[in-house]
């Protein structure tokens, strides 16, 4: 190598004492012969280097786990207001919070235990940190591959999500059997029958076993419901008074998977309301009010809901605006027909 070098110093000294005497072509040869000289020193020295094995070199890999620690709340929503009906079901016992699905440290000391237990010791700087949800993990990259694998697993046992979908469909006589019983699961063709038919409301929770939701779907419908009388000397005065009465589903529900992942527990109450249009109007000494005709159904149940069967819950053939309460539970990533 020192002879290369040498040769090269005297290659480029004679060059720089002969390119002012040379022309432009003999100069560029120089330049060329120069290059190739130093790319064979470059190959040279890069040969005589020792090889690394990248697979023996730890490396830094970030991995999010907010999903396998992260608590779910329970989210219950506010009273719907039905006025004008005063009907509240009575309140219910407070249940408990939903746990994460596993802590940060049995995570850490699983990887350190099942994923190559050695290479946490031999393997230099290997370390695992936790932070914000994250795993910081440094090692080779045979440990990596086999840490993706193990939180694959782990996603696997923690995958209890779940899709709970609820329909109102219109009802009539010739459904009251359907009624007449606890909560029946439907074949599947007497299920599409019923949801073919115009929705009357539908919504979708996606909520964790054991996890407590609320949902309100629909609208206020404002109106003029009173007037606040001042009397002035001889003269009295109506201020008007709107109020606003909710149209449409509120729904909250408990979902639990059961052990053998078949189907789901379902504690879950219902109300729909339907407010008829027009408003009807009448006349008064102060002006117009507004009498909302209000449909309310109501339903509080507990059912065992087979996976991706639709069963009903319930529902109404008597008043203005019957309906039938389907429900229907599939696990999280299963792919559904909706309506």
């Amino acid at each position: 190598m020192i002879r290369s070098v040498f040769i090269f110093l005297v290659a480029v000294g004679l060059g720089a004492l002969t390119v002012s005497g040379q022309d432009e072509d003999a100069a560029a040869d120089l330049k060329r012969r120069i290059r190739a000289l130093t790319d064979e020193l470059r190959q040279r020295s890069d040969a005589s280097l020792p090889k690394i094995d990248e697979s023996a070199r730890p490396v830094m890999r970030i991995y999010d786990i907010g999903d396998l620690v992260m608590n779910y709340p329970n989210s219950g929503g506010d009273p719907v207001d039905l006025t004008p009906s005063k009907f509240q079901f009575p309140e219910q016992a407070e249940l408990e919070e939903p746990q994460s699905p596993f802590e940060v440290d049995w995570i850490i000391e699983m990887l350190r235990q099942l994923v190559e237990p050695a290479a946490w010791d031999s393997v230099e700087y290997a370390d695992v940190q936790p932070r914000l949800g994250r795993l910081f993990v440094n090692n080779i990259p045979r440990v990596h591959k086999k840490i993706d694998a193990f939180m694959k697993t782990l996603r696997k046992l923690a995958d209890r999500q779940l899709r709970v979908q609820i329909y109102a469909v219109p009802v009539d006589e010739k459904d009251a059997a359907l009624l007449a019983s606890a909560t029946r699961t439907l074949p599947a063709d007497a299920a599409e029958r019923l949801l073919s038919r115009p929705s009357m409301g539908s919504t979708e929770l996606v909520c964790r076993s054991n996890q407590q939701l609320s949902q309100r779907v629909g609208r206020r419908v404002g109106y003029l419901g009173d007037y606040d009388v001042e009397i002035a000397q001889e003269a009295t005065i109506g201020d008007p008074i709107s109020k606003s009465a909710f149209s449409g589903m509120a729904v909250d529900v408990r979902a639990m998977l059961d052990e053998g992942g078949k189907g789901a527990r379902l504690d879950i109450e219902l109300s729909r309301t339907h407010v008829s249009e027009p408003v009807r109007r009448v006349d008064t000494e102060h002006g117009p009010l507004e009498l909302p005709e209000l449909a309310l159904t109501r339903l509080r149940t507990s059912a065992w809901v087979p996976l991706d069967r639709v069963v009903i819950l319930g529902g109404s053939t008597a008043g203005t605006n019957p309906c039938l309460f389907l429900a229907r539970v599939t696990r999280m990533g299963t792919k559904t027909k909706t309506k």
